[in-house]
């Protein structure tokens, strides 16, 4: 018998259907809905081979009941796109998220080096709550206003055990280190792209006000400092986007490791059960175009330093013109 691709199809169908024959119908249509968002909305899609993941995960759930023995199905799909980003939420953990999140936010810090060059630690941030987003902003900002000294000639932005959480946050604070509006972008499979920016104390995602500070926004004494910024293999994905923010920006250079490689925009699939499929669905670019499909390698490697800045960091700052003068 000549094999077509109808014959194909069909014996793939009719393979699904006897894998899914001790099935729920609840299961199966729960199961279903979930591979079909995933697939239909995944930036990696074209990456897997869907007939045989979708037969790998009704096997898997081949005796399933309820939608929650599908989950580890959910997984085994999200698995095949290999962003390592993209990750299924059970009900249970959903309703804890608030708590959850908001114990993984860290306080922004600062202090000054050499009593010229000013250290700002910016940390990761669970907030979804605006007026806490906003509230982080507005300390993070405050921070840049209370270092920025007339005897400040230089700038750390330490991103170092960041595991990310809300860059918006993180970006309307540190913002007045930025020296354009855009800084950045997300692109999705079609090339269609959403800017980054920031703008008189907010930062946006398109003309979507995202963060604001809630003091007058800061303006530095110093247009365009040099500034160091610092990554490790911690610092992760909505940190990633920061780092990513001041790639292109003036008299900025980049040290420490290698960052963990979650530079993908997340978007959340409400299942009916209440459970989340949290999928990536862009990836970031830089206001320059220059796509991030992996995380960033820093423009100088070090090795880590958990007691401080790296000297060869300091060196670099104290080199540079401004702090010359």
């Amino acid at each position: 018998m000549r094999i077509t691709i109808a014959n194909v199809i069909a014996i793939v169908m009719a393979t699904l259907l006897a894998q899914a024959q001790d099935m729920s119908g609840a299961a199966r249509e729960y199961l279903t809905k979930a591979v079909d968002l995933i697939q239909a909305n995944a930036f990696y899609k074209d990456r897997v081979d869907w007939s045989k993941t979708r037969a790998q995960a009704f096997d898997a759930a081949s005796r399933a009941q309820t939608p929650a023995e599908t989950y580890n199905s959910i997984r085994i799909v999200l698995t095949a796109l290999g962003d390592h980003h993209s990750n299924f939420r059970t009900p249970d953990f959903m309703a804890n998220e608030p708590q959850r999140v908001a114990t993984l936010s860290g306080t922004p810090s600062g202090s000054m080096i050499d009593d010229r060059l000013a250290n700002v630690v910016v940390p990761q941030v669970g907030f979804s709550d605006r007026t806490a987003i906003d509230g982080y902003a507005t300390t993070l900002q405050n921070i840049l206003r209370r270092l920025d000294s007339p005897t400040t000639c230089g700038w750390v932005v330490d991103l170092r055990h960041n595991s990310g959480g809300n860059m918006w946050p993180m970006l309307a604070g540190i913002g007045p280190l930025l020296s354009t509006d855009k800084v950045g972008s997300f692109v999705d499979g079609s090339r269609n792209s959403a800017g980054w920016s920031y703008s008189d104390g907010s930062a946006r995602l398109g003309p979507r006000e995202m963060a604001r500070v809630t003091d007058p926004p800061y303006r530095l004494r110093q247009a365009t400092p040099p500034i160091a910024v610092l990554t490790d293999t911690w610092t992760a994905s909505a940190s990633e986007a920061v780092a990513i923010a001041f790639r292109g920006n003036p008299n900025t250079r980049s040290f420490g490791q290698r960052t963990r490689g979650l530079t993908t925009a997340n978007g959340s699939l409400k299942l009916s059960d209440g459970a989340v499929i949290v999928l990536a669905q862009a990836i970031e670019a830089d206001r320059n175009g220059l796509l991030y499909e992996d995380g960033l390698t820093p423009e100088v490697v070090t090795e880590p330093d958990e007691n401080g800045v790296p000297e060869v960091a300091r060196r670099w700052l104290l080199d540079q013109p401004a702090c010359k003068q």
